[in-house]
This record gives C-alpha cells, structure tokens and sequence, in this order.
C-alpha cells in the first residue's frame, strides 16, 4: 500500500479495494458499498446503493473501529438490509488496539461459511467480508442488530456475566448453538471447501501479540495486586498472601516477565512438538529411588500417576509387564509375567538394554512395557 492508498488494501477473497477504516468509507461512499454487494452477491447488477442515511462511529471492543450506518437502494428488495454494521480489523491510529488486527481472519471464514443455505446457527447476515492477511487489513459488513428492540435482549459487557438475568439460560442457549454447528459440521452437511479453512491450530488461537508491560506499569499491577490481596484476604489462601510470598513475587514477575517470549516458545515447542499421531507411541520413562514405571501418552494429555506410583493406559510397575494394545484397539486386561530374574532384562538379540531405556517387546501383535532398568 503506498503513502496515498495506505487506508485501502486489495483483499485476498474478492479482489475489491477495500476501506481500512471508518474515513476511508466514508470517502469511498455508495460506489464501494455497491461494488463490494455486488462482488458478494447481495446485490443485483440492475440495483445499488444510492444512499447513505446514517453514519456514526460506535465505542467499544478491544481492536478495531466500527460504525453503524443506514443506506438506501435504488430498488428495495425483500431481505436486502438497509441497517448495516461495519467492523474493520485495524485501529490506525491506536497501535495497542491495533495489535488485535489478526483476530478479524477467522471471522472472515466464518462469515463466508454462514451464507451456506440452511446455516444451522442464527447469525446477522453477512453483506461483505474480506480480509487481505499480509497487512492484516479486513473489513466485515453484516446487518444491524439493535439491542433491547424488538426481542433483542439488551447488550451486556464481556466479564460482566453476573449482570445477566438467568445466567445459565444465556450459557446454555451458547453451548446449543455450537453443538448444533458442531454436529452440522462433523455429518458433513457444510461444505467441505468452507470447512477445510478452519483446522485446530493452537499457536494460530491468539488474540493478537500481547503488548509488554514497562517495568512502571508492571510495578503498578503488583503494588495494585497487594493492595487486593490485603483488602480481600479471605479470597486468597493464607501464604498467598503473606507478606514473604508478595516480596518474593515483586522480585521474580519482573525477571519471568523479561524472558517471558523464550518462557513461552519453549513450553509452546514441547507441548507441540510432537503430533497427536505420533504421541500414542510415545513412551515417557519416570523412575525414582522406589519407583519405576513407564507411562503412555494417550494423545489427549499425559496422565499422572496415583500415589502408589501407578500410572495409567498401560503403566509398569517394578518387574511386572502390563500388555496394552495398539491405540485403534481396545486396551486389554493386564495379564502378568514372571520375571526370569531380578537382574535388568537382556534382548533377545544382544546384551542388557541401556538403564536409561524403556524396553518394548512385541507380542501377538501387542506392546509390552519392560522393566526399566533404573535404580
């Protein structure tokens, strides 16, 4: 984009120029607004937009701009809105809040992916959408709804649930709505092409890069954080809030705080590192002065082991070797072996294995956990 175009961006679905912000609408006016419903669909080639009634910018969220505005068509069609909201990714002239420009991608597909016949979720119906990745520039024009009109229950603020009348009504209404997707999705009655752009991409779930505190504004938040703690010293347990904790906090935050990108690559690496396919083989070996036993990561989590060193889905304990079946099989009943001798095991094919590793013998088909070999 170059210094005169900075406020329009090409999107990466249509094509069309787009407005990254409400002045750039407004100057781009009824000729945009009819090309970009005509490019989606919404809009016949014999109509257009002839009118723009309202237009007023309106607060709230935590990333970019938004406006309300009312248009008129040269011909009035049967559910063509004339009630529109807009929201666009970037705020340009607020960097904090622009940060979040990434969040508006996902919601462009989904956007695309709501105009499917018989969508089973009621969302407002979308006019144009398009998103242009490289700049994270986007654009989301869908009808209005009005709050506490006509049957619109009035808005309520985020982290302000207790406000709400009958809670849970709200909580299960939500839960029925994405089970109703969900189960839309998964019977493969969406398009398979709309639905492929959605995979389960953990790093991708952000909310846009975090701004970094200064050390001043850091120092504010534990100063503020014991503050709370001395006036409200009932919701905390006793040592979290004793003096000695909150020294020690004021001297640790600020250093995890400064390393707090390598802290977080390195747990993100070894939690992903290894694909859910690969992690049914995977094999974790614990061992302890007293303890030693082999735990299996079943690809949803690794599972601790109870207080007799037991661990599950196929744990060893001491010499004992418990037979667990590959993970597209059911997992079998332990069935016990003697141990020809208390000496660490010997392969059929050589010497003892190594004391750092697991042994894994086949059997029918099956996988055994052998001793481990550590004292």
């Amino acid at each position: 984009m170059g210094p005169e175009n900075h406020r329009w961006v090409a999107g990466d679905q249509f094509g069309l120029a787009f407005p990254a912000d409400p002045v750039a609408l407004r100057r781009g006016g009824t000729r945009f607004l009819t090309n970009a419903f005509r490019v989606a669909g919404v809009l016949g080639g014999d109509n257009s937009v002839t009118r723009i009634k309202e237009f007023h910018e309106v607060a709230g969220g935590s990333t970019g701009r938004k406006v309300a505005m009312e248009v008129e068509y040269d011909k009035a069609v049967p559910g063509l809105h004339t009630d529109l909201f807009v929201k666009f990714s970037r705020d340009l002239d607020n960097p904090i809040r622009d940060r979040g420009k990434t969040q508006m991608e996902p919601e462009v597909r989904f956007a695309s992916l709501s105009r499917v016949p018989e969508f089973p979720v009621a969302v407002p119906q979308v006019q144009f959408a398009d998103y242009h990745r490289r700049s994270g520039t986007g654009i989301l024009i869908t009808e209005r709804i009005r709050h506490g009109d006509k049957g619109i229950e009035r808005h309520y603020h985020k982290c302000l649930d207790y406000e709400m009348p009958e809670p849970m009504d709200h909580y299960r209404a939500l839960l029925t709505a994405l089970a109703r997707l969900a189960g839309t999705h998964r019977s493969g009655r969406l398009p398979a092409g709309l639905t492929s752009h959605f995979p389960l991409d953990v790093q991708a779930a952000t909310v846009g890069d975090r701004a970094r505190l200064s050390p001043d504004k850091l120092e504010r938040r534990l100063t503020q954080l014991a503050e709370f703690v001395a006036a409200h010293p009932a919701l905390l347990p006793t040592n979290v809030g004793s003096p000695e904790f909150l020294a020690r906090l004021r001297e640790d935050v600020p250093r995890i705080a400064h390393h707090e990108r390598t802290i977080a690559g390195r747990r993100f690496r070894l939690c992903c590192a290894v694909p859910l396919e690969r992690q049914h083989r995977q094999r974790l070996v614990l061992a302890g002065r007293r303890r030693r036993f082999a735990l299996r990561l079943d690809g949803l989590g690794m599972r601790q082991p109870d207080e007799l060193g037991h661990g599950h889905l196929g744990s060893h304990v001491g010499r004992r070797n418990r037979y667990v079946e590959p993970p597209s099989r059911r997992i079998a009943a332990p069935v016990r072996r003697r141990s020809p001798s208390p000496r660490r095991p010997e392969s059929r094919s050589g010497p003892a294995a190594p004391a750092h590793t697991a042994l894994r013998r086949r059997n029918g088909g099956r996988l055994a956990a052998g001793r481990t070999g550590i004292d």
